[in-house]
């Protein structure tokens, strides 16, 4: 809605284009930190804490979240801002949004891909489709959602073993919460090599012979997949919330 407020404005200089992101940075920061705080609030009343302590953890959090990530982004800056065909950092979801901005703004956005994609939309929801899964499977590239695959195909196949509604409830639940683990830990230990690469700390190096091949990808990925299903399927007892439900 701001980019054709500004586009109708007559505002489509280059200088208008940042402070159009810089309020949407605001709008954006604004909406994460309220879901962030009222998701915050709901896990202190079910676990029956107080709201003093609540604040305290919360705003630290918050902090330790500004902190690190202007930090990596003044760190990454010189490589943000390489363009070539092999960028050191794909950024697929900025790309997109950078290239609706860039189009509403000069007038010149590639109207037939934008057509075509709400075509797909309106089949997506005629056949029941999640359309923002859809959407995610177009802009991502492979790496990231052959990934995604793998999960649902994870989930597909609890679901199959397990005969048992409230002890599947469990084990689809304790997978959600080990995937989300795997997730933060995946993005901290990129995060620390990261910066000890940027600093120096450590040098450019890439994986050669086996190691470097796709063999070595799949086996990788193999022993993965067992270390989430193997803990899954040794759950026997539901808990108490899925034997209520």
């Amino acid at each position: 809605v701001m980019t054709l407020v500004f586009a109708l404005m007559g505002w489509t200089a280059n200088a208008h284009n940042e402070i159009l992101l810089l309020f949407g940075v605001f709008i954006v920061t604004a909406i994460s930190v309220g879901g962030a705080y009222t998701q915050t609030q709901k896990v202190n009343y079910l676990v029956g804490g107080r709201r003093s302590e609540m604040m305290k953890y919360f705003m630290i959090a918050a902090l330790i979240g500004v902190v690190v990530v202007v930090g990596t982004t003044v760190i990454l800056a010189p490589q943000l801002a390489i363009k070539s065909a092999n960028p050191p950092f794909g950024l697929p979801q900025a790309n997109l949004i950078a290239t609706l901005t860039t189009g509403i703004l000069s007038g010149n956005l590639p109207w037939i891909m934008i057509i075509v994609g709400i075509i797909i939309a309106i089949v997506c929801w005629m056949l029941g489709l999640s359309i923002m899964t859809v959407a995610l499977g177009f802009y991502l590239p492979i790496s990231t959602t052959s990934i995604i695959l793998v999960g649902a195909l994870l989930k597909l196949l609890i679901e199959k073993l397990t005969k048992d509604k409230a002890l599947r409830e469990t084990r689809l639940s304790s997978g959600v919460s080990l995937s989300s683990g795997l997730i933060a830990g995946g993005s901290i230990i990129g995060l620390i090599g990261i910066i000890l690469h940027v600093t120096g700390v450590l040098s450019n190096r890439v994986p050669a012979g086996f190691a470097g091949s796709n063999g070595m990808a799949v086996i990788l990925l193999i022993i993965m997949a067992a270390t989430i299903v193997i803990p899954l399927m040794r759950i026997k007892q539901p808990t108490r919330k899925a034997q209520k439900q």
